[in-house]
């Protein structure tokens, strides 16, 4: 349900972007962040929480980002 209402506000807010990613390019350019340097530094910390943990931190890793990425994405509905 969260996430079909957040579809909705991002079709409302942003119709002319058709994917995540353009709004999230959208967002970055607003406030002059630079997305390489954010998408480089989130995938080097996961990775390095990983390789230190082993098996099990990866299947803990990989359950935990679905809240995050919804949380971000809500926090970018707001935002945007």
């Amino acid at each position: 349900m969260a996430t079909l209402f957040l579809a909705v506000r991002v079709k409302q807010i942003a119709s002319y972007c058709h994917t995540f990613l353009e709004i999230v390019h959208v967002r970055d350019f607003w406030t002059g962040r630079q997305s390489y340097c954010l998408d480089f530094l989130i995938l080097l910390g996961v990775c390095i929480y990983v390789i230190l943990g082993g098996l099990c931190t990866t299947f803990l890793c990989d359950y935990s980002q679905a809240p995050m990425i919804l949380s971000i994405i809500a926090t970018d509905t707001k935002t945007v």
